[in-house]
């Protein structure tokens, strides 16, 4: 049996490692739905900056996870804080239950939007998530956010 080098694997790993990141990118630019893992790997590598902002971001394959991780259990099918849901679009572009003067999202302004306004605060207590929730929005996430919101914030069945 032939005797393999130390760098002969490393230069094999790293041949792997590349291809399962073009694999998880070209899975992220074309939107196909190949499971949580990949959603997590793709995640992780769009904050060290390798996955660019989308230009037309997707409700279902951008936004929705983004939420789901980060506000979903406070303001959910279960939950509704402020008797906030944004979880589907009427309740998210109505105005909130507990401050009528204002809505969680106001398609094609997130000046407007409270939703991108309490994502960015940096007064920890207006700021959400709440610290205490351990969650974090990096900047990825909020330039996602506000790009969508930018650009209509069209909501989409989760089989569309």
């Amino acid at each position: 049996m032939r005797k393999i080098g130390s760098l002969s694997l490393t230069v094999g790993a790293s041949i792997v490692a590349v291809t399962a990141g073009i694999f998880l990118v070209y899975a992220h630019d074309k939107s196909q739905v190949v499971g949580q893992v990949v959603v997590k790997v793709a995640t992780k590598a769009a904050d060290a900056g390798s996955v660019p902002i989308p230009d037309r971001p997707d409700w279902n394959w951008d936004v929705r996870p983004i939420l789901s991780q980060n506000c979903f259990s406070c303001h959910g099918q279960g939950l509704q804080k402020a008797g906030l849901r944004l979880d589907i679009d009427k309740a998210a572009y109505d105005p909130i239950p507990e401050d009528k003067n204002k809505r969680a999202i106001v398609p094609g302004n997130p000046g407007k939007s409270e939703l991108y306004k309490r994502i960015i605060a940096t007064t920890a207590d207006y700021r959400l998530p709440p610290k205490a929730d351990h969650k974090t929005l990096s900047a990825r996430d909020v330039a996602v956010i506000e790009r969508w919101i930018t650009q209509g914030a069209l909501y989409k069945p989760h089989w569309a």
